[in-house]
C-alpha cells in the first residue's frame, strides 16, 4: 500500500479532502495532521510517497515542508493548495522542487489525477535510483577527478589511502562535517580491486530508524504494509564493490549487532525473509563524532567499531590546511563556469586572501557552498564574497579567563552556532547547511549551549 500525507489546518476542507482521497484513491493510506509540527512527527513515523499539504498554515507553510522533503532520503512529491493571494508563492515552489500546485477551489478530478500523477512520478524516481546505485563508478563511469592535495597533510593523507585501497579491509574515516570524507571513500574505492564495481553510498542519519532496516538489508513483498515488490537493500547492491556508510555514529544501536554479523560474514536476511543473503561488499564507514568516546559511553558497540577501525584515516579541518584552499576554489570556480555558462566567471583579488583567512567552520562544503551563493548573486562575472561568506565570530571576552583549550573552543562555537541562527532565522536546515553540521548534530549542540 502506498501513503500520502495530508496536511491542512481547515478542518472541514482537511475531512473533505481526507474522504475524497480514501474513497478515489485505491492502494493509498491518508494520514491527515493540521500543522507543521504535526508533520515533521508523521514523518518521523512514516515514509510517505506523497505530500498533499496547504500552502499556509497556522505555524508555517507548506514550503517549509517542501525543504524539510527535499532533505528526506525518500523524496516523497509535494503537491501545494494555495489561494489567489499565494499563487505566485507557489509558481516559487515550482522552483525549488515542489511536483505540482492546485489553486483553490479545485475540481476534484483534477485534484485526484495531480496524486495520482505524483505517485507514478515518484515510484519512476525510485526505479532511476536504484539503478544508478547500481551503475555508479562502473567500468565506464566518468573517472573522479584527482582530489586536490596540495597541503602536506593532505597529500599524506592520500598516500596513506593508497595503501588501504589495496588491502580491501574495512576502513573507518574520522573528520569534522563537510571535510570531504566521502571524496575519500571514493578515491580508496576508484583505487581498489573493486574500482570497476558499485559504489553505493547511505548516510544514516537522513533516514528515520524505522526504515534504516529496510535500507541496509531490503525486503520481501508483503513484509509489511507498503511493501508492494521486493526491494534489494544497499548491503545486495553493493555486493562487489564498496558500501560507504556516512555517519555511522548514528547508528541506532537496535541495528549495530546485525551490521556486526554481515561483517562478520554470517549474512542477513531481508525484511520479511527466510534465506540468508551474504554480501561482498567492503565497507567504508565514516563519522564527524569522537567515535572512542561514543564506544566508552556505550553508545557504540566496541566489537563493531573494533571489526570498522582496521584502517582507519582522520580528514583533517580546512583550517589545518590551509594550502589546499587556492586549488579548491579554482576548481569550484572552473566547476561554476562550465554549470552556468559563465567562462569569465573569475573570484575578486580581496576574496582571494579572505578565503586563507577565514575560519570556514564548515570546511570544503561551507567553502564551496559560499563561492557558489555569491556567484550566482553577483551582477558581474567577478565573484565578490564580502557580502556573502560568514564573518568570523568574534572570541567572547571572557574567553581570555577561560581556562582550558576546550573551554575556548566551546566559547567560540557557541558563538558562531548563535550568529548562524541569526543569520538564517533560526531555520534548522538552513543553520546545518552554513555551519557544515548534520541535523542531529546540531540539535545536540543547541541543547548543549542552551540555544534550543
Amino acid at each position: 500500500m502506498s501513503h500520502l500525507l495530508l496536511v491542512e489546518d481547515d478542518p472541514a476542507l482537511g475531512v473533505a479532502l481526507e474522504r475524497l482521497l480514501a474513497s478515489r484513491m485505491n492502494g493509498v493510506s491518508v494520514a491527515r495532521v493540521d500543522s507543521v509540527a504535526g508533520a515533521r512527527r508523521e514523518l518521523e513515523r512514516a515514509a510517505p510517497e506523497v505530500i498533499l499539504t496547504d500552502l499556509r498554515l497556522g505555524d508555517g507553510s507548506g514550503l517549509d515542508l517542501l525543504k524539510i522533503a527535499a532533505d528526506l532520503a525518500t523524496k516523497p512529491a509535494v503537491i501545494l493548495l494555495t489561494g489567489n493571494a499565494s499563487l505566485e508563492s507557489a509558481v516559487e515552489a515550482l522552483r525549488f522542487g515542489a511536483f505540482d500546485y492546485l489553486q483553490k477551489p479545485y475540481e476534484d478530478e483534477h485534484l485526484v489525477h495531480t496524486v495520482r500523477r505524483a505517485f507514478e512520478s515518484w515510484r519512476l524516481r525510485d526505479r532511476v535510483r536504484d539503478l544508478a546505485a547500481l551503475t555508479v563508478e562502473r567500468a565506464g563511469a566518468v573517472p573522479m577527478a584527482t582530489p586536490v592535495q596540495a597541503d602536506r597533510r593532505t597529500a599524506q593523507l592520500f598516500a596513506d589511502a593508497v595503501r588501504l585501497a589495496a588491502a580491501d579491509a574495512p576502513v573507518l574515516l574520522t573528520g569534522e562535517s563537510g571535510t570531504g570524507k566521502e571524496v575519500v571513500a571514493r578515491f580508496i574505492h576508484s583505487r581498489s580491486r573493486r574500482a570497476s564495481e558499485a559504489f553505493v553510498a547511505l548516510n544514516c542519519a537522513a533516514i528515520p530508524e524505522p526504515l534504516l532496516e529496510a535500507e541496509l538489508f531490503g525486503y520481501e513483498k508483503g513484509a509489511f504494509t507498503g511493501a508492494a515488490a521486493l526491494r534489494k537493500g544497499k548491503f545486495e547492491l553493493a555486493s562487489g564493490g564498496t558500501l560507504f556508510l556516512d555517519e555511522i555514529g548514528e547508528l541506532p544501536q537496535a541495528l549495530q549487532p546485525k551490521l556486526l554479523r554481515v561483517l562478520d560474514g554470517h549474512g542477513f536476511l531481508r525484511l520479511g525473509g527466510q534465506s540468508t543473503i551474504s554480501s561482498d561488499a567492503r565497507i567504508i564507514a565514516a563519522t564527524n563524532r569522537k567515535i572512542d568516546e561514543e564506544v566508552a559511553a556505550g553508545r557504540f558497540r566496541d566489537d563493531l567499531f573494533f571489526r570498522l577501525n582496521v584502517g582507519r584515516l582522520h580528514i583533517p579541518p580546512l583550517r589545518e590546511r590551509r594550502a589546499d584552499i587556492p586549488p579548491l576554489v579554482d576548481r569550484f570556480v572552473d566547476q561554476l563556469r562550465r554549470k552556468y555558462h559563465r567562462p569569465e566567471l573569475r573570484l575578486s583579488e580581496p576574496s582571494r586572501k579572505f578565503v586563507l583567512t577565514a575560519p570556514w567552520p564548515g570546511n570544503v562544503r561551507e567553502l564551496q557552498n559560499v563561492i557558489e551563493r555569491a556567484a550566482l548573486l553577483s551582477p558581474s562575472d567577478e565573484i565578490d564574497l564580502s557580502e556573502h561568506a560568514s564573518s568570523p565570530a568574534p572570541i567572547p571576552a571572557a574567553s581570555a579567563a577561560a581556562g582550558t583549550l576546550a573551554a575556548l573552543v566551546e566559547a567560540y562555537e557557541r558563538t558562531l552556532i548563535q550568529d548562524a541562527l541569526q543569520r538564517h532565522n533560526r531555520n534548522k536546515a538552513s543553520v546545518a547547511r552554513a555551519l557544515g553540521l548534520s541535523k542531529q548534530l546540531l540539535n545536540y549542540k543547541l541543547k548543549k549551549y542552551g540555544l534550543s
